[in-house]
């Protein structure tokens, strides 16, 4: 991949255009209705588009954009309690466009370079679940016809964003073929950030985040994909019983493995 990202300004005013003014504010709180309105203003978008060419230049990410706001969403049980509360992640908006930018670049280069793996269909462009459950389907029923066995493996990791290690995968980025003003500016990225609890219009005292791809982060999706594109493309299950464990105790150990 080459130094130079190629970050052009009608990128951002499509970004820019298709925000929503009912989204939320950020810790910055500016806007998603001022920042809309920028994107019909050649004077206004310009500079927004110089931010984000001079903190890719720069390979750093600004103190203000490590700021997160959680504000508790209550999922059930007991509304007095915390642990039946999820936290929602807010943070800039104009972050989020800069994100979106170079998420595109991004995704291309990852699609090009085969870094997300043949077997990964959550968060890519054309893929869905509804065409993976399908193909698995297909793929057990030629199975069934051939009189083979099929083994099901069905995991969760809990917690999965919250648990990587930073310099873990900028060094597995670097192996991609990613280049090194791009590999500078995503160290910088992943960097610790401090978030406040917002109840009420109160703030909660600092809380630190590191080693995670972080919540409401646009490239958090292709970060951690490109991640865990190393887990097997699919279990071949052989003839006697054994053959036909050993290929889940595999993959049993590597997700364990993954959480060290």
């Amino acid at each position: 991949m080459s130094d130079f990202v190629l970050m052009r300004e009608r990128w951002v005013r499509k970004i820019l255009k298709m925000l929503r003014e009912d989204h939320a504010t950020g810790p910055d709180e500016l806007p998603a209705r001022i920042l809309r309105r920028c994107a019909g203003i050649r004077g206004r978008r310009k500079p927004l588009t110089w931010i984000v060419r001079r903190a890719l230049a720069a390979g750093l990410w600004t103190d203000v954009w490590r700021l997160h706001r959680l504000c508790p969403l209550h999922q059930k049980g007991v509304v007095h309690s915390s642990n039946n509360h999820r936290a929602l992640h807010l943070t800039a908006i104009l972050f989020k466009v800069f994100e979106r930018a170079l998420n595109a670049t991004l995704s291309r280069y990852f699609d090009a370079t085969n870094a997300f793996g043949h077997s990964q269909w959550a968060f890519r462009r054309r893929r869905c679940c509804n065409a993976v459950v399908l193909y698995q389907m297909c793929s057990w029923l030629r199975a069934f016809q051939r009189r083979q066995r099929v083994g099901v493996f069905l995991s969760d990791i809990a917690g999965a964003c919250d648990r990587v290690d930073s310099d873990r995968l900028v060094r597995k980025l670097r192996r991609s073929g990613l280049c090194e003003s791009l590999l500078t500016f995503l160290t910088s990225y992943l960097a610790p950030r401090t978030a406040h609890v917002a109840v009420d219009n109160c703030l909660s005292g600092p809380i630190v985040f590191e080693d995670m791809v972080f919540q409401g982060a646009v490239l958090g999706p292709s970060l951690w994909s490109s991640r865990i594109n190393w887990m097997p493309n699919q279990l071949d299950a052989g003839s006697n019983g054994l053959q036909t464990i050993l290929p889940l105790l595999r993959c049993m150990l590597a997700m364990r493995q993954i959480m060290r």
